[in-house]
């Protein structure tokens, strides 16, 4: 997810910048953390945002719940029977109807992400472990029509932990899907990944833990905030940041895995290792966000700290031999939220949105990667606080997704198309506010966990966000056609 604006999260655990809290800079220190202004009624609510719900908070029908790699009954009678794509993901029975996405799972769902396969939605998310007070991380594919098209799995069944913060891509023959686990141990932050085959197998007995390596040389530390991207090799692209120990503050890094999940050699390297992409040891670098062009190129975005108030968003592109090109300000001043995106096709281009604060507004910005700063286009409204923007770029442009404040932490999801066959974005039309309260439901969502958002086809997109009363949160998912 793209980091929400600080001061929106007074009512949750704030070191946590969604579940992952505690992880610790090489010298020891951990990220900035608001000063707790709650009181004892959302105790519970920061409990959940530090990745953990005490007993009393687990909703008891979990009790006595047994979690395995076999897939979850969600209360289908006919969960493998496929049903004729044309009947959902050609028709969208559920064309502008707020859903659940994941109806039989357990409350509290959080931390979804969404990827097409070009029949069906892949879902990874987080849910809690009926066992434990941590959270598992689960995947599915749905039909459009709101039904399982394989049910959902753990990701990770060997020695467990607080697993959060998940991410998926889509390869030409694989799902990977990448997560942070908090171990509770040194270092306290491991990532993991796992693939799957495009019906659902398991590509490897379980999740393969990401073990930091400069050179080949086994380089522990604490790692967290990952992102993937599907290469046209069928490898994949991993960007985290990590406590390089040649660094004092987190410090972004590219990975390559194979479909199973394992590290592989850097391009221009013979040994399985992190690449180190813009080393400022004294210089927070996290939130990163990576795509790949179709030559293979890795394109990465981050956001650089220069303070706990200021933040610039940076880029880099590494070719498919390996050379990391020159790194690009696009941003500086109170900017963050840095969310690449990127179409299919030959010669797609690689798009970039944040969000750049001014007082208590602020507004959503989106460039092509590469443009010069001061070229972007803008959107929202001057006079609202809009952020945590994502995209999911077309042929002819694509759509960018984002929240606004409504009221304290709660936000309004906002959905808006974009035309990007001249030089620049072009907004389209207005805003499509996406969840609107409906009769007795409202569809507010909390800052804290970020909405999801992949395009099905033509001008219908897939958006999805956590909604309803702490800590029993429901992911919900509303097609929507762009006019």
């Amino acid at each position: 997810m793209r980091r929400p604006p600080a001061w929106l999260l007074v009512a949750f655990v704030l070191a946590a910048r969604c579940g992952t809290s505690d992880a610790q800079r090489p010298d020891g220190s951990t990220p900035d953390v608001l000063p707790d202004t709650s009181d004892a009624a959302s105790d519970a609510a920061l409990d959940l945002e530090a990745g953990r719900l005490d007993a009393d908070t687990t909703p008891p029908d979990l009790a006595a719940e047994s979690v395995a790699d076999t897939p979850v009954d969600p209360g289908s009678p006919d969960l493998d029977a496929a049903p004729d794509p044309s009947l959902s993901c050609l028709t969208l029975p559920k064309l502008d109807v707020a859903f659940d996405l994941l109806p039989g799972e357990p409350l509290t769902q959080i931390h979804a992400a969404l990827g097409f396969d070009g029949e069906a939605v892949w879902i990874a998310y987080n849910v809690p472990d009926p066992l434990s007070s941590d959270f598992d991380v689960r995947l599915a594919r749905l039909w459009c029509d709101g039904t399982y098209a394989k049910a959902p799995v753990r990701a990770h069944v060997g020695a467990l932990g607080n697993d959060i913060d998940p991410d998926l891509a889509i390869g030409p023959s694989s799902v990977l899907i990448v997560w942070a686990t908090d171990t509770g141990g040194d270092p306290n932050m491991v990532l993991h990944a796992r693939g799957y085959t495009l019906d659902g197998k398991p590509t490897a007995a379980d999740a393969v833990r990401l073990e930091p390596a400069v050179d080949g040389v086994a380089t522990p530390a604490s790692a967290w905030l990952p992102k993937v991207a599907a290469l046209p090799d069928g490898t994949f692209a991993v960007v985290g940041a990590w406590a390089d120990p040649s660094a004092t503050r987190f410090q972004v890094f590219l990975a390559l895995l194979d479909a199973k999940g394992a590290l592989l050699p850097p391009r221009d390297a013979a040994a399985p290792g992190l690449v180190r992409l813009d080393p400022e040891p004294a210089i927070d670098q996290t939130y990163p966000d990576v795509i790949a062009r179709d030559d293979g190129t890795i394109v990465v975005a981050w956001t650089r700290s220069v303070s706990d108030t200021e933040y610039g968003v940076r880029t880099v592109q590494v070719a498919p031999d390996g050379t990391i090109g020159a790194v690009q300000a696009v941003a500086e001043g109170v900017t963050d939220g840095a969310a690449l995106g990127i179409g299919a096709g030959q010669g797609a281009t690689p798009w970039l949105a944040w969000y750049r604060a001014d007082g208590a507004n602020a507004i959503v910005d989106l460039a092509r990667v590469g443009d010069p700063p001061g070229s972007a286009a803008s959107f929202g409204e001057g006079w609202a606080f809009d952020h945590s923007p994502i995209l999911a770029p077309t042929a002819w442009g694509g759509a960018i997704l984002w929240y606004r404040v409504r009221n304290g932490m709660w936000n309004d999801v906002l959905l808006q198309g974009f035309d990007g066959s001249g030089a620049g974005a072009v907004p389209e039309g207005q805003a499509v506010l996406v969840n609107p309260v409906e009769g007795d439901v409202d569809h507010a969502t909390p800052a804290v966990y970020g909405p999801a958002l992949t395009h099905i086809r033509d001008r219908v997109f897939l958006a999805a966000w956590s909604e309803g009363d702490n800590p029993d949160f429901t992911v919900v998912g509303r097609f929507v056609k762009l006019p």
